[in-house]
């Protein structure tokens, strides 16, 4: 009896086997259920991502332009933006144009082959074969290679034309520092640009399609007296 006692507690009897498989199949329910509501949890955040995503192509960043003389911050009006033949803002043509000279004219063995780069991609091809005229009569390569510097001074711009195409006009010293000291020319230069697609390289989105100056006797004849 005690040996029968002792193989009956070794094996588990009907009552115990089915607790066994009722706790199993109870787990096997919960995993399965919790799998279900993580199928789901993870169906509803994707269909969030998405929705947002397609609500955030809507959405445009408000364009901010920062005079970077005086430090003043505005918005610029969506209307602005984007197309080409647009108007656009004043104090944006004139900081594109105070971009384009100041990288045009200013100058050391170091920076200028990059600002002329710069100024390439948003002229015209017609437009920059004026550009290099006017810089091989200023001998810009030598000097260069004798390693002097160039600056710009900017003295005016008036505005001509917003539309149908930007004219502006503008007077400036362009200066030369030697060893031998420091030289100076005033001159005025008549601008054309055209309105085009903004993009990384061009994010004021402005070409200019015409570029002319001359000597400013206005300023030269000032000067000599």
């Amino acid at each position: 009896m005690t040996k029968q006692s002792e193989r009956t507690k070794l094996l588990p009897g009907n009552d115990d086997l089915v607790h066994v498989w009722g706790n199993a199949y109870a787990g096997l329910l919960l995993y399965k259920a919790a799998t279900v509501v993580l199928a789901l949890v993870v169906l509803a955040l994707s269909f969030t991502v998405v929705i947002l995503a397609q609500k955030a192509k809507d959405v445009k960043p408000l364009p901010i332009f920062i005079d970077r003389r005086t430090g003043i911050s505005e918005p610029v009006a969506f209307e602005l933006i984007d197309a080409a033949g647009d108007k656009r803002h004043e104090s944006e043509v004139k900081d594109f144009v105070r971009n384009y000279l100041e990288d045009l004219y200013t100058f050391n063995v170091h920076t200028a082959k990059n600002n002329l780069e710069k100024c390439n991609r948003t002229s015209t091809k017609q437009t920059w074969v004026a550009i290099r005229e006017i810089l091989l009569r200023d001998r810009r390569l030598e000097l260069v290679d004798q390693e002097n510097q160039g600056l710009i001074e900017i003295n005016l711009m008036v505005i001509q034309s917003l539309e149908p195409e930007i004219s502006i006009q503008v007077t400036f010293k362009k200066v030369v520092i030697t060893s031998g000291g420091r030289s100076e020319s005033s001159q005025v230069a008549v601008m054309k640009l055209h309105a085009v697609r903004r993009h990384e390289g061009n994010a004021h989105g402005l070409m200019v399609v015409e570029y002319r100056e001359s000597l400013n006797d206005f300023y030269a004849n000032g000067s000599a007296h």
